[in-house]
């Protein structure tokens, strides 16, 4: 009887022990399970971060010139690169304008701003200008911010203008090499009547289209009117 029980109690601990060898390698083989799926999400996760990470060139999609992934107009042909980027979940923020001219031309300038008064209640374009510095603010320095940041600078051409040291030969330089850059686009604006075939930006696409100053339109609001149209169409 006892060698019964002996017996009896070692075939329990041998099925003991089995079913304690399975419980061990089930709970072995869940581990190592989460462990690879943990790592394939890591791996994942990684590969995406560095997808997002990657600086595409942008082509352009007129004369199919590639250009840097930051640029804003094309190096080429100098149409803007805006519908090419990636539609954004909000509204796009207002372009940035920075206007140049002499202050002989404030009332001119004065009539271009409310003409253009209705891209910015659109909020489609704000237009920055000299009279925006606050007092107490460097206005050369605000200028220069200005203009080394608007992606759009519009120039109002006059006589005036021309004979300025510091709209021609200062300002109108930078914003001449930005241009070359690819970083901004430059329209003059022909608001009188000048010779400006000799100057630097006379190989630029000004406005009014037809070249006419707005001065000498029998309508000056139909001149606005253009050259309104004409930026908007770039926006």
């Amino acid at each position: 009887l006892r060698i019964a029980y002996l017996l009896l109690a070692i075939f329990c601990y041998a099925n003991l022990l089995r079913v304690i060898k399975h419980v061990t390698l089930y709970q072995t083989s869940a581990r190592i399970t989460r462990l690879i799926r943990a790592a394939g999400r890591h791996l994942q996760n990684k590969d995406e971060n560095q997808d997002m990470t990657k600086q595409v060139a942008i082509v352009c999609s007129h004369c199919r010139q590639e250009n840097r992934d930051n640029a804003r107009f094309c190096s080429q042909c100098g149409r803007s690169l805006a519908t090419l980027s990636t539609p954004p979940t909000s509204k796009p923020a207002p372009v940035e304008i920075c206007l140049l001219y002499s202050q002989t031309d404030e009332d001119l300038k004065q009539s271009f701003l409310k003409h253009m008064a209705v891209l910015g209640r659109a909020e489609r374009a704000i237009v920055w200008h000299d009279r925006d510095i606050q007092a107490g603010d460097d206005l050369n320095q605000q200028v220069d911010r200005r203009l080394a940041s608007a992606p759009i600078i519009l120039m109002l051409i006059s006589a005036d203008f021309i004979a300025s040291d510091y709209c021609y030969s200062d300002k109108m330089e930078i914003a001449m090499k930005r241009q070359e850059k690819g970083e901004a686009r430059v329209i003059p604006l022909i608001i009188r009547p000048v010779d400006w075939e000799e100057t630097p930006f006379h190989k630029l696409k000004a406005l009014p289209t037809n070249l006419k100053p707005v001065s000498k339109w029998h309508c000056e609001d139909e001149a606005w009117l253009e050259i309104v149209q004409g930026i908007k169409a770039i926006l």
